[in-house]
């Protein structure tokens, strides 16, 4: 196989090779930012921001179009979000969602973004708890939860399917309550699966398991791709959420603090850029013609052999009766032909084969055979 694989996130082009009609591929989209861990001052423990969701991961085997140009688009990871200042019971701040990678009709989307500790919004969100405490800015009411996770990000969508949801944090649901201390984010959800939801009484300190991933072999090696980001755990001296690892990751969800010096040490984690990797085998091909196209030649008269490439350039080497003809060895093809002038040395039936060696990566070995038939010559030399 040839593989060849896309990271750039500022998009570049590829040209399908000659004589490649299909190919493996994975597409894969951006992880989210997880969200940043909560400052909570009030409590023993502060809320972990949310994982980031996972980029959406589409492997399929699609048809090509040989010699045909076509953008690549990767998708760019998730910003994990700042966590809460030091100065009071601040909230930590939402990531980022992870960008699209598209590759010819797929559309992978990416990850959604975690939400801080502290659950900051701009409404009240039953799906993030309903005790909420208002601060009014310029007329704006902001909403925060003290010591609450936030909840994880959604994975992406791959070519407009269903997404895979992200964890919720534990927190208890009465107005104006004490609220719970500590609870750690909610996990991102993965490319192949659910993230799990926190516990539904009690604090808790450790994030739920995140969303699983796809696993894939298209480069040789086992590669679990879009994995959800890990909610970040509720504590009390903060910690930056892990960054996304292999393609397609949610960053981890920033730990919570009571002491922290400043919102970058409970940042949420970078979602990992998407990716795309096509894998295909590129079919050369060779065909055996001589000048004029006759059934037969003459002994000893020179005679041309023309051998046409498909694919690729390459190296051709002439052989008669099995043995190569001087003269006609490693010929270097130019614009997908080689030629070899050859006297036959044999009369009655031969067996005329050329076999090129392919100068462009990927292409295999090929050969030709055809027969032919020497005749004697009628003049006297």
């Amino acid at each position: 196989y040839t593989i060849e694989t896309f990271t750039a996130t500022s998009g570049c082009s590829w040209t399908t090779p000659l004589n490649v009609f299909t190919a493996d591929v994975l597409v894969v989209g951006a992880g989210g930012g997880a969200g940043g861990g909560a400052f909570d001052n009030l409590g023993s423990k502060s809320g972990g921001g949310g994982g980031g969701g996972a980029g959406a991961v589409i492997a399929h085997t699609i048809s090509l179009t040989p010699n045909t140009a076509t953008n690549v688009i990767v998708g760019s990871g998730g910003t994990g979000g700042v966590g809460g200042f030091n100065g009071g019971s601040w909230g930590g701040m939402p990531g980022s969602s992870g960008g699209s990678t598209y590759f010819l009709s797929d559309t992978a989307t990416g990850g959604g973004f975690g939400l801080g500790g502290g659950s900051w919004g701009l409404q009240s969100d039953g799906s993030r708890c309903d005790a909420h405490r208002p601060l009014n800015f310029s007329g704006v009411n902001i909403y925060y939860i003290d010591g609450v996770g936030g909840k994880g990000g959604a994975s992406g969508s791959a070519n407009g399917g269903s997404v895979f949801t992200g964890g919720k944090p534990y927190c208890t649901t009465t107005t104006n309550s004490p609220e719970a201390v500590g609870s750690a984010g909610g996990s991102g959800g993965g490319s192949a699966g659910n993230a799990s939801d926190g516990a539904t009484s009690g604090d808790i300190y450790t994030a739920t398991a995140a969303g699983t991933g796809t696993a894939s072999s298209i480069t040789g090696a086992l590669v679990t791709y879009g994995v959800g980001g890990s909610g970040g755990n509720g504590g009390t001296t903060g910690a930056v959420g892990t960054l996304g690892s292999t393609p397609g990751t949610g960053g981890g969800g920033g730990v919570g603090s009571t002491s922290a010096t400043s919102s970058a040490t409970t940042q949420g984690g970078n979602g990992a850029d998407g990716v795309v990797i096509i894998r295909f085998i590129a079919q050369s091909g060779v065909t055996l013609t001589l000048a004029g196209s006759p059934t037969s030649v003459i002994y000893r008269t020179a005679t041309s052999i023309n051998a046409s490439l498909l694919g690729s350039n390459g190296y051709v080497t002439f052989y008669a009766n099995k043995k190569a003809i001087p003269g006609c060895k490693r010929i270097l093809s130019s614009a997908f032909l080689a030629t070899c002038t050859w006297k036959p040395p044999f009369h009655g039936v031969v067996t005329l084969s050329a076999t090129i060696t392919p100068t462009t990566n990927g292409y295999q070995v090929a050969s030709a055979i055809q027969t032919i038939f020497v005749k004697q010559r009628t003049s006297l030399r």
